[in-house]
């Protein structure tokens, strides 16, 4: 009842943004701090279904930038245009931890907030703007 009917009937009256496909995180030096870049590109891969999200995000090192791909699982909800998500690593030994606030902008496919994640570089949480572009 509720793998199959309940979410059956939540698609067919949700009414809200769909954010279903597949983003990328925009490596903009105009956003805070300005000589902010990213070490990896992100791609994160979305399912929707009425207010629920799912899906994956995946690292991928910049060329030049040691390190590994990292798969993390995807989780959250959608209200009106506000998004929260709780990302953790696919790995249960390796230590990848984030959560995003954001909202959805524009026509629909831009996103833009605030993460707060576990930096291993620095041992410590920190935050940082992000913006995430739809890909067509």
């Amino acid at each position: 009842w509720k793998k199959q009917i309940v979410p059956w009937y939540e698609q067919r009256v949700y009414r809200g943004v769909n954010l279903q496909g597949t983003w990328v995180l925009v490596d903009d030096k105009e956003m805070e701090p300005a000589d902010i870049q990213w070490a990896q590109l992100e791609t994160m891969d979305i399912l929707q279904t009425a207010e629920h999200i799912s899906g994956t995000l995946t690292l991928t090192p910049k060329e030049g930038v040691q390190g590994g791909v990292v798969s993390l699982t995807v989780k959250g909800d959608i209200t009106d245009r506000f998004i929260t998500m709780i990302m953790k690593s696919l790995i249960p030994d390796r230590l990848a931890y984030a959560v995003l606030l954001a909202e959805v902008v524009g026509d629909g496919h831009r996103i833009q907030g605030r993460v707060v994640y576990y930096d291993t570089n620095e041992n410590a949480i920190a935050t940082a703007k992000v913006v995430y572009q739809r890909q067509r």
